[in-house]
């Protein structure tokens, strides 16, 4: 666990490695070199689905408590007095 949060916190190697170097717990050492950095081409698909589904659960949510809002403005209540006594 503490190299992989290691390696995505290191920054990105632009034209030379990057050398980090890990401490474990019980006292082990590790050095971490990157060479290069690769990124999954269809992360951008996927962010945009990940917006697109966000966008339409806002506008569900939006439009429910629109809905819940002009059924409370029309809706008429009529308290019985007797009740309250």
């Amino acid at each position: 666990m503490e190299i992989r949060t290691t390696a995505f916190r290191a920054p990105k190697p632009a034209q030379k490695s990057i050398y980090e170097n890990l401490s474990f717990a019980n006292g082990d050492a590790a050095v971490l070199a990157f060479s290069a950095v690769r990124e999954d081409p269809n992360a951008a698909i996927v962010k945009d689905a990940d917006i697109r589904r966000q966008f339409a659960s806002q506008i569900a949510s939006s439009e429910a408590q629109s809905y819940a809002a002009a059924a409370r403005a029309d809706a008429k209540v009529t308290l019985n007095p007797k009740a309250m006594d």
